[in-house]
């Protein structure tokens, strides 16, 4: 649940886009081969993930449906919608796509809004009934917005959409001490 709230400025207007901050547990086991770029690997029940994933679980654990959408490596037009990350080349990975048309018909108008592009597409979309929320993810004191990250969330908005409809999503690891 959203704790806090993010500033955006688009169209010089202010947006509050909702925030939550979580602590997630650093996989310690054995490493993966394909580190998609050197992700950094999440402990999820045991199993290693990256935070993209483990955020998708928790949107599936809540009983909503979840995808990973990641435009790294695809086409403009038709980013790659994951569900699960095998320790595999990026072209071999198995794709989910999204089938709920509701969900596609957003997508593709937001695609619209922003030059006919999935470029800055937020990393995860969330749908449960006719809810839908964006959330994109940012590991705390590493990572930062790109221009194309608003740019998407300016897409959404005149879409249609609200601010409600997007979450940041701010991680690190769990501090552990001995």
């Amino acid at each position: 649940n959203p704790t806090n709230t993010e500033i955006f400025i688009i169209d010089h207007k202010t947006i509050e886009v909702p925030k939550t901050i979580i602590s997630l547990k650093k996989w310690n086991g054995f490493p993966i081969a394909n580190t998609f770029g050197g992700k950094g690997l999440i402990d999820f029940d045991g199993t290693p993930m990256f935070a993209e994933l483990a955020i998708l679980k928790i949107f599936n654990l809540s009983g909503w449906n979840a995808r990973w959408i990641e435009t790294y490596g695809a086409k403009p037009t038709s980013p790659y919608h994951f569900s699960n990350w095998l320790d595999c080349k990026l072209t071999e990975q198995p794709v989910d796509m999204i089938t709920d048309e509701n969900v596609m018909q957003v997508m593709n108008s937001m695609s619209n809004f922003n030059n006919n592009t999935f470029a800055g597409c937020w990393d995860i979309i969330g749908w449960l009934d006719n809810k839908i929320v964006f959330a994109e993810l940012k590991r705390s004191k590493k990572d930062r917005l790109r221009n194309s990250q608003y740019n998407w969330l300016s897409a959404g908005l005149n879409h249609g959409l609200t601010s409600s409809n997007f979450l940041i999503v701010e991680w690190d690891y769990i501090e552990t001490s001995f």
